[in-house]
C-alpha cells in the first residue's frame, strides 16, 4: 500500500599528495549519462543547520554499508513491516550513502560536503569533509569514518564532531568505508584505481594495492581476506595483512555492485552483481594448502546489476535495472520470486527475517515480505533512491531530494 506524507519538512532558506593530514582540506555504456551514473551533481546549497526531524530516537545499530565487513545486508532487527509513520531530515545537497546508526545517533553523507549527526532533536553536529561525498559512513568505538570524492579518508569523533585524523589519496571515494577491528584498519576504494589500507588510531597508510580498473564499491571483510570489484569485471580477493592478492574471479562486464560475503562449510561465498546483466556466487577455500575457486552459479536478469545484493543463509536478495527485486536461492541459484516496479533499483536492498528494504529510481522507498515478495508498504519520495537503507527498529534512507527519510 502507499503511505501518505506524515511530516514531510519542506527545508527553506539557503540550503594531490598521499599521507595522513592534518590540516584544514584545501566509463559509461550506452544508455548512462553521467547524471544517471552520480546523480545529484547539480550545484548543492549552503545551510547552516539541517531542517526536520526524525520523530523518534534511533534504536539498535547499523554500523556501515550493509550493516557489518561482510556487507551481507541482514539484520534480525524487527525493521518496520506496517504502514509507518514518515519523518525526514534536509540537507545541502543528496544524499546517495547509506547511513549508519549508533547509540541513538544517525550518520549520514551529502553531496554538500558534509557529514551529518542527528537524532530524534535534530541536527547534533555537521562536519565539513570538503568534497562532494557520495560515501556510507562507518561508525565504529567513537569514531565515525567517510570518504569524499578528493580522495579522503576522515575520521571524525561521535561526541564531538571534530576531526581525529584525514588520509588523503588517489581519486574519488564512491563507495563506503570497512572498518575491520580485528586487523585495526579500514579499508576503501578510489577511482584511480586503488584500494587503501589504513590504520584506525592515526590514520596511516597500511598498504595500496593496484587495480585493473576503477573501483567504487565498498569492501567485503569475510573468512580473513578482503573482497573486492571493479569496473574491469574482477573480484578480488586480498590478504589484509600484507595486500597481496590470493585469489579473484571475473565476470563478463565491468561490476559496480559490492560484494557481500558468508562462511558455509569451511567456505567463503562471495556475491556480486555485473553489467552483463549476472548476479554471480562464487566459493573460496584451501585444501591442503593449496587455494581453490569454484563458480556455484550465476543467474541472469534483464539488465545491468549495479545494486549490491543482501545475503542471507539461505537466499539472496537483489535488484536490476530491469527494474525487478530478485530473491534467488543461495544453493542452487533459482529464481524464488521476483518483484516488478516502475524503476531501476540500483539501491542496495536490505533483508530482515520478515521483510526486504530498498529504493527505487521510481521515487520509492519499498518495503516487502521477505518470503513471498508482495509488497508491505512504499512510500514516494521527492527524488530518485540508490542509497541504501539503514535498518533498525525503524528504516533510515537517503534520497537525492537532499533528505534522510525515516520511517518507524
Amino acid at each position: 500500500m502507499r503511505i501518505s506524507r506524515r511530516k514531510f519538512v519542506v527545508a527553506g532558506g539557503a540550503v594531490a599528495a598521499t599521507g595522513c593530514l592534518n590540516d584544514e582540506p584545501a566509463e559509461t555504456d550506452e544508455e548512462d549519462t553521467d547524471d544517471e551514473e552520480h546523480p545529484g551533481d547539480e550545484e548543492t546549497e549552503d545551510v547552516d543547520e539541517i531542517e526536520g526531524e526524525l520523530g523518534v530516537e534511533p534504536t539498535g545499530s547499523w554500523r556501515s554499508f550493509h550493516e557489518n565487513p561482510a556487507n551481507t545486508g541482514y539484520t534480525d532487527a524487527d525493521g518496520v513491516t506496517n504502514e509507518p509513520e514518515h519523518y525526514a531530515v534536509y540537507s545541502g545537497g543528496p544524499v546517495n550513502g547509506a547511513p549508519a546508526v549508533a547509540e541513538g545517533i544517525t550518520y549520514f553523507s551529502s553531496t554538500d560536503g558534509y557529514l551529518y549527526a542527528v537524532d530524534e532533536g535534530g541536527q547534533r553536529w555537521r562536519y565539513d569533509t570538503g568534497a562532494r561525498s557520495t560515501s556510507s559512513p562507518a561508525v565504529e568505538d567513537g569514531t565515525v569514518y567517510v570518504g569524499n570524492d578528493a580522495g579522503e579518508l576522515h575520521a571524525v569523533d561521535v561526541s564531538s564532531g571534530e576531526r581525529e585524523w584525514r588520509y588523503r589519496g588517489e581519486g574519488a571515494v564512491r563507495a563506503g568505508v570497512t572498518v575491520d577491528v580485528d586487523e585495526n584498519q579500514a579499508y576503501y576504494c578510489t577511482t584511480a584505481n586503488r584500494i587503501y589500507a589504513v590504520e584506525l588510531e592515526g590514520g596511516q597508510e597500511i598498504w595500496t594495492f593496484s587495480t585493473n580498473e576503477q573501483a567504487e564499491t565498498t569492501p567485503a571483510k569475510e573468512g580473513g581476506y578482503v573482497h573486492v570489484t571493479t569496473r574491469g569485471a574482477v573480484l578480488y580477493r586480498i590478504d589484509p595483512e600484507n595486500g597481496e592478492q590470493v585469489n579473484s574471479h571475473s565476470a563478463d562486464d565491468g561490476v559496480r555492485s559490492s560484494p557481500a560475503a558468508i562462511q558455509q562449510d569451511g567456505r567463503t561465498v562471495v556475491c556480486y552483481g555485473s553489467e552483463d546483466r549476472r548476479v554471480y556466487c562464487v566459493e573460496f577455500w584451501s585444501t591442503g594448502g593449496v587455494r581453490q575457486r569454484e563458480r556455484r552459479w550465476r543467474y541472469r536478469t534483464d539488465g545491468n546489476v549495479r545494486s549490491s545484493p543482501a545475503i542471507t543463509e539461505d537466499r539472496v536478495y537483489v535488484g536490476s535495472d530491469d527494474g525487478n527485486l530478485y530473491s534467488i536461492d543461495l544453493e542452487t541459484g533459482d529464481e524464488e520470486w521476483r518483484l516488478e516496479t516502475d524503476g531501476q533499483i540500483r539501491s542496495s536492498p536490505v533483508a530482515t527475517d520478515d521483510a526486504v528494504y530498498f529504493g527505487n529510481d521510481d521515487q520509492y522507498v519499498y518495503a516487502v515480505d521477505r518470503e513471498t515478495g508482495e509488497e508491505l508498504w512504499s512510500h514516494r519520495t521527492g527524488d530518485i533512491v540508490r542509497s541504501s537503507p539503514a535498518v533498525t527498529d525503524e528504516v533510515y534512507i537517503g534520497s537525492t531530494d537532499d533528505a534522510l527519510h525515516s520511517y518507524r
